[in-house]
């Protein structure tokens, strides 16, 4: 009788969590990681060279990317960082 509620209770807690994680791990506008999973990537790199994996980082620097929210405005910069990403 009581492990029925308790599995309903583990299930709930683990989707719970995964949302949770995706929510701070993803940037809403464009969906892709953000600088905390980055570092989350990081910090387990020990674990994946162990594993005889490689990891690898691309970093993209936009310049005056404030000039096309401040000429086209910010719903014109939201699509032109979509893109970009």
């Amino acid at each position: 009788m009581l492990a029925a509620p308790l599995c309903c209770v583990f299930v709930f807690c683990t989707v719970s969590i995964r949302i949770t994680n995706n929510l701070i791990s993803l940037d809403p506008l464009i969906q892709m990681n953000n600088r905390g999973q980055l570092q989350r990537y990081i910090d387990q790199d020990s674990n994946l060279y162990r594993e005889g994996l490689k990891t690898y980082v691309i970093m993209i620097d936009v310049n005056d990317f404030k000039s096309i929210d401040d000429t086209f405005g910010h719903a014109e910069g939201d699509r032109a960082f979509i893109r970009l990403s």
